[in-house]
């Protein structure tokens, strides 16, 4: 089985591409975030991305590149909000 079959597409990037950017690591223009207590903790991140070259933010992946993925609904549904509030921001 190969790791596209195990991680669907997401914003764009298959999973074995997905799996490619966590081995990168964090850099510059990307953040790993465990997990989201609140939208604030995302949103400082994609201000410090909007500030400088952009960047990639991949939730649900330790600092150390293992996956841990979203554990909860609340988390999920924090995701979504900050991301939906960015777009509108940015009109």
């Amino acid at each position: 089985m190969n790791s596209g079959s195990l991680f669907p597409s997401f914003g764009g990037v298959r999973g074995g591409s997905l799996l490619k950017l966590i081995q990168q690591g964090e850099h510059q223009t990307q953040d790993f975030k465990y997990c989201i207590s609140n939208s604030k903790k995302i949103a400082r991140s994609l201000v410090a991305f909007a500030n400088t070259d952009g960047g990639r933010l991949l939730v649900g992946v330790k600092d150390n590149g293992r996956i841990a993925g979203v554990r909860s609904e609340e988390e999920y549904y924090s995701i979504n909000e900050t991301f939906d509030r960015q777009k509108w921001d940015n009109r």
